[in-house]
Order: C-alpha cells, then structure tokens, then sequence
C-alpha cells in the first residue's frame, strides 16, 4: 500500500493453514492486504499437501507419509524463498530483511523452514531425506541469497526437538497460542498427543527455549483458547510492531496474556 517503485520493500513470506493436508495461498489473501497496509510486500504460497490421515482420534495417520508432508511444504517455502530472493529486484523487496510467517500448519511451515536445514532432516526424517531428496535445492536451481531475519508463528509449533533452536541463530520470533489447543502439546510433546506420531515444541517450549538463549521472543497466550486463538487483526498489529522494531535494531521480549499489546 502505497509503494513506489524507487523503493524496496521488507518482505513477509506468509503460509496458509490446513493441517498439510490442503489449504491454499488464496485463503490468505486478506491477512497478507492487511500486512501490505503495514509497509511489508507479502508473498503467500502453494505447497504441496497431503498424507494418509486416517482417523485422528485413533491416531490412525500414516506416518511415513505425514513426514513426507511436512518435508515437502519445508522443502516448497525455501524453493519460494529463494526464487524471491533471486527476484528482488522485479518485486522492489529488500533482501536485507525477509521474514516468515503463518498460521496453524502454516505457522508450523515457517518455524520449520528457518530452523531446518539438511543436517537436521538427515537426523530427524532421515526416510523423507532420502526418498525426496534436499531441503535445500529442492523446486529450483536459485542459490541461497537471503537469511531470514523474523519469524511469526500463529499457534504453530517446531517439529522434532528444541534443540533446533540454538544460541547462534538470531530469528528474533513472536508466537501466539491458545491455552486448550488442542493440536499441540503443553510444552513438548507427541502431535496430537498420539504417541506414534511425530515430536513438537509448542509455543510455550519455544518461548522458554529462546529466552534461555538471550534471544528475542514475544509470546501471546489466551486463555480458555483453543485453536486457533486471537483474531488477525490483533495479531498482524503485534507482529509488523515486532518486525518494525527488528528492522530497526531495538528488538524486545516478553510474554502476554490475553489481548494486551506487546507493540514497543
């Protein structure tokens, strides 16, 4: 909104929900406006969807192939990533800070692409790795000329351990959860609380693993939420604030209950 073509722009790379099994960029289409009102270029993205679900409440899912959807949706938003990057100039973004977000399985998707790299797919889905191949050069032949710079996850979670999380990544993140969510555990756990199903780090976890680290990180819990909890528009007021405040190196921490505002 607003935009020139003189200027570059920060970029938002926003992913959709649907549970990896389907969903589409054109869901997004009004969050990612409300984001442009903001001063971001958002992009939204198709990844590739789908696994054998079976019943959730038997957690009857096939698991191989539930893997294989999440590896496959990393494997799209860092091929979209680096394709905008490879573009910047056609789209007058600023690859000096790029930031990823999403909602639910989105959010999921975002946490994922900027914390995993081969090495952890090799430890973590080392079937997924060898039947579909690198997390990195997967989808095109762009290098990789961007780092992200943020991350938002609306009540999403980082599958496989916290340990992804380390003391030198600077992925200054803002996380927003509701206290019933039922989809993610308390803290770290089996998704859905199935134990054949794969290990995640919910927000709660997260929060507690960043700030441990020294890192920025700004949580919004709700309580009596379930999934997903807070409305798009408090939360696209929280996270340009965050992602405006990274821009401008006065990143901060914090977490908040129920709809208090973080915006510093």
């Amino acid at each position: 909104t607003g935009a020139t073509s003189d200027k570059k722009y920060p970029l938002i790379l926003f992913c959709h929900a649907g549970g990896f099994t389907g969903g589409s960029r054109l869901n997004v289409m009004s969050i990612s406006d409300k984001f442009a009102d903001q001063g971001f270029i958002v992009a939204a993205l198709d990844y590739r969807t789908g696994y054998a679900k079976g019943t959730p409440q038997n957690c009857s899912a096939d698991v191989f192939t539930m893997h294989n959807a999440f590896y496959r949706a990393v494997q799209d938003a860092k091929a979209c990533l680096r394709f905008l990057a490879a573009n910047a100039d056609t789209y007058n973004i600023d690859t000096n800070w790029i930031f990823i977000a999403g909602s639910s399985a989105g959010a999921t998707l975002a946490m994922n692409t900027a914390h995993f790299d081969d090495a952890a797919a090799q430890q973590y889905f080392p079937a997924s790795y060898d039947s579909l191949g690198s997390t990195e050069t997967s989808g095109n032949a762009y290098p990789i000329n961007y780092t992200l710079k943020g991350i938002c996850s609306m009540w999403g979670s980082l599958t496989s351990s916290d340990s992804l999380i380390t003391a030198n990544k600077n992925f200054p993140t803002i996380l927003f959860r509701g206290e019933e969510d039922g989809g993610t555990p308390d803290s770290i756990g089996h998704f859905a609380y199935c134990p054949n199903y794969p290990i995640v780090v919910a927000a709660p976890a997260i929060y507690a693993r960043l700030n441990s680290l020294g890192k920025p990180v700004v949580f919004h819990y709700l309580t009596n939420a379930n999934h997903p909890a807070y409305d798009n528009e408090f939360c696209i007021k929280q996270v340009a604030c965050f992602f405006k405040a990274a821009m401008e190196g006065r990143s901060y921490s914090g977490k908040f209950l129920n709809y208090n505002e973080s915006c510093q």
